[in-house]
């Protein structure tokens, strides 16, 4: 150290760790701070690891993919320089908050916040430019005039160097989403557009934003117009098109704080808070649609977690932090997805301090094939909130340094370093932005700080083993033109000079010819009748195992996965007429063909089940005292109801016995026999006289029908009484059960003629209970269904009802019944 430099603090820490001590070394001088931390070990500096990816086998002219990003520098140095002031007002002047960072490729660095210095809170902006000294003019991005206030900017720089710019927005008199870019490296931004802009008054808040590698913008935010909070989501090429909820339904109550990132694919990735939990979904079709696949934290309970941030690497690599209460204080937690977001491993615990003090707000970032930088605010220092750094250099399987950021040391500064922000830029470099409080005086004001970072890095060098000139990059391509085994070395190097190589090994071998498929055919079979798809007699020339899957309505969309197998059964549960084709694919090349398929209507069957009308049957007896008289009902000569009555002095109809629900089935034939008996009455009644007796019917609609006989003590010939019953039937209304059936998908229609010149009656049973079966049905469900019917016929005689069944493709069966009255 040179004394004339200035004043030195120097902090020594030191943890035992494989047998190497780590000594953190904080120096400060009076021209800024740098803060180097390294291992101190008695074997010297510990060489990187190389990994240059799986052995392959690939065909000649084939373009082999190698990737080196697994490799990785246990001790790297990490260095992190002086804190500056952002803001051009004098620190704490303003009130400056909501910092967001980024970077080009260029060495350029931009910063965006939310800012009060006018009166009114606006969006600013400003840049340090690649090889500065610092941060230049401040400028406002909304440019709307008055008093609306902007806030919580996001902010994301293109490939092609522009920067694009979303925020939280009230110039309408309700909470919008507002955009802004620069095509000037930050110099101007352009005209403001609404982002949200499907005319709604309800409140968008709290954007965040991303750019794909065509320089298509993407924003998603929190939007209320369904009531409660949802995430809400727009793109825009060249203005914002419509707004896509991302959220599915399942998942009732608020959704809050998105993050936003997009892959190099196109698929587009979206995190953010719901039922304390941290919730993921992906687009594959542009934003039109979103699938969600459930949450990423992976602890039990009900903990708190929310503040997520999300960064995807080319190749689908996601990384994902958020702050996580499952151990009763706040941490920070990581995952990651290796496929793309279809699944997620399990969480990491990111600050390494004991548990009791809390840490919030982490933001992340990525060097593609490089380091990953995370950045949070920290209470572990109790009384006083910092910003801390850690690193990966692994790709996330495991990270390094809790460090501190920020350099000052006020431990009566409460409120400290808060809302971090940072941003990554090749080389190794990071660059961090918060909101700060240490020079604001008695007032709530507080200022924008930057720190500028660097962790070592590696190179690296490819021997391909063809021959060809070593390349040096961390991810790349070569193509091999002639068969063989290649054993290729990758050399990496960290910046003491220790170095590692690894070999993987590429087998080249002949391109592949195509498959040929044969979908065989025709195929004819029965609406709801299994078909075995036969594509056994496809080939591949070269051997080559092949896999199978097809389209079975010919309309674009494969209907299966891909099977070893060549047999597929299908059954269509409607008829159809048409074409299925067949795909084979030996593992790089695939085949179609086309077969014809005959799927007939299978008509229905339908069967009357049941006529009958159900009646109540009451003996009334008056006349003559102490007789009895006894009624017997028979369906077929078979005794089915029985009542008798004795006459005894007082009302008749108080003497009346009533059978009741009698069923009336037809064709069969309903009779009553009414027997007198005076000479057997249990008490003698005079041995002349007579009783008047009624049969009254009743039926189900509360009418009758009354049969009447007068019994006369002197003519025996009148004591037995006969009638027949069904005609009296006529006028009154019967019941006709019906079922079907149909092995197709069909809807089924019922169409009863009665017979009796009167209108038919139609009653059709949808197949889904809903609505018209469509053409062809989406799916195989047989159908079966009962019909009810009434009817009532105004004239004796014979009658033959006709019921015919259809179905929608105009299948039809008929059955018949007779009836006599």
């Amino acid at each position: 150290m040179d004394p004339g430099e200035g004043e030195y603090r120097t902090t020594v820490n030191s943890m035992y760790k494989a047998n190497a001590f780590l000594v953190l070394v904080i120096l400060i001088s009076a021209t800024g701070l740098s803060i180097i931390h390294g291992p101190i070990s008695p074997m010297g500096n510990t060489p990187p690891v190389a990994d240059a990816g799986p052995d392959q086998t690939v065909d000649v002219s084939e373009v082999v993919h190698f990737d080196g990003s697994g490799s990785y520098d246990p001790d790297g140095l990490l260095e992190i320089g002086a804190n500056i002031q952002v803001n051009d007002m004098g620190a704490g002047s303003g009130w400056q908050t909501s910092p967001v960072i980024g970077a080009d490729d260029s060495g350029n660095v931009f910063a965006a916040w939310e800012d009060y210095r006018d009166g009114t809170y606006d969006v600013y902006f400003s840049r340090f430019p690649g090889g500065g000294t610092g941060f230049g003019t401040d400028i406002k991005v909304n440019d709307d005039v008055g008093s609306a206030r902007q806030s919580r900017p996001s902010m994301a720089i293109g490939s092609d160097g522009k920067i694009h710019v979303a925020w939280e927005d009230y110039r309408n008199n309700d909470w919008d989403i507002y955009y802004a870019n620069s095509s000037d490296v930050g110099l101007s931004f352009g005209s403001n557009v609404l982002a949200s802009n499907e005319n709604t008054t309800e409140w968008q808040n709290n954007p965040s934003i991303a750019v794909d590698s065509f320089g298509a913008t993407h924003v998603v935010w929190e939007d209320n117009r369904e009531g409660a909070w949802n995430i809400f989501y727009a793109n825009s090429s060249d203005g914002f098109g419509r707004n896509v909820k991302v959220n599915d339904d399942l998942l009732e109550g608020n959704h809050w704080d998105a993050s936003i990132a997009v892959g190099s694919n196109g698929v587009i990735h979206v995190v953010w808070e719901a039922h304390t939990d941290i919730y993921y979904a992906r687009s594959t079709d542009g934003g039109l649609s979103f699938n969600s696949t459930g949450r990423i934290n992976d602890d039990v309970g009900g903990a708190t977690q929310g503040s997520a941030s999300m960064v995807v690497e080319d190749g689908g690599r996601i990384h994902v932090v958020w702050e996580d209460s499952r151990n009763v204080d706040a941490d920070i937690y990581y995952a990651r997805s290796t496929d793309d977001g279809l699944t997620f491993e399990p969480n990491i615990r990111i600050n390494t301090d004991a548990s009791g003090q809390g840490q919030t707000s982490p933001w992340i970032d990525f060097e593609q094939g490089g380091p990953i930088h995370i950045v949070w605010a920290d209470y572990r220092f109790v009384g006083h909130w910092d910003i801390f750094y850690s690193v990966s250099f692994d790709g996330g399987m495991n990270f390094q340094y809790n460090e501190k950021v920020n350099d000052d040391y006020d431990p009566l500064n409460r409120i400290g370093q808060v809302r971090p922000t940072v941003a990554a830029q090749d080389g190794g470099y990071f660059h961090a932005a918060w909101k700060d409080a240490r020079k604001r005086p008695a007032g709530l004001l507080y200022d924008v700080f930057y720190a500028k970072g660097k962790v070592s890095t590696l190179s690296y060098e490819w021997n391909f083993g063809d021959g060809s000139p070593p390349e040096t990059s961390v991810k790349l391509t070569h193509i091999y033109s002639l068969t063989g085994i290649y054993n290729v070395t990758l050399t990496v190097t960290d910046e003491q000079n220790a170095s590692d190589t690894d070999i993987c090994v590429i087998t080249v071998q002949q391109r592949d010819q195509p498959p040929v498929a044969d979908a065989n055919g025709p195929y004819y079979a029965n609406e709801g009748s299994p078909v075995t798809l036969d594509a056994g007699a496809s080939y591949d020339p070269d051997g080559d195992p092949l896999q199978y899957r097809w389209d079975l309505d010919n309309d674009g969309t494969w209907d299966t996965g891909w099977s070893i197998s060549p047999y597929h059964n299908h059954t269509w549960g409607d008829d159809y007429s048409g074409d299925i084709v067949l795909e084979v694919w030996d593992g790089e090349f695939t085949d179609t063909d086309n077969a014809t398929v005959v799927i007939s209507n299978i008509d229905p069957i339908a069967e009357v089940i049941e006529a009958y009308i159900d009646v109540n049957f009451t003996l009334r007896v008056a006349g003559e005292k102490w007789h009895n008289v006894e009624m017997h009902i028979y369906k077929e000569g078979v005794e089915i109801g029985y009542a008798e009555v004795v006459r005894t002095p007082g009302n008749p109809d108080k003497q009346s016995v009533t059978v009741s629900d009698i069923r009336c089935e037809f064709p069969e034939s309903i009779t009553v026999s009414v027997l007198y008996t005076p000479d057997d009455d249990p008490v003698n009644g005079q041995p002349n006289g007579a009783d008047p007796a009624w049969i009254i019917l009743t039926f189900e609609d509360g009418t009758n029908a009354t049969l009447n006989h007068t019994f006369n003590v002197r003519h025996p010939e009148t004591w037995e009484w006969n009638a027949d019953i069904n005609p009296h039937f006529v006028g009154h209304e019967i019941t006709f059960e019906a079922s079907a059936s149909d092995p197709g998908s069909d809807d089924l229609s019922f169409v009863w003629d009665w017979g009796d010149g009167t209108p038919a009656g139609i009653t059709t049973y949808y197949n889904d209970g809903t609505a018209p079966d469509p053409y062809p049905s989406p799916d195989v469900n047989p159908i079966t269904a009962s019909d009810v019917q009434k009817h009532a016929y105004m004239a004796a005689g014979a009658y033959t009802l006709l019921l015919t069944v259809q179905d929608d493709d105009g299948g039809a069966a008929t059955t018949s019944f007779d009836l006599t009255f």
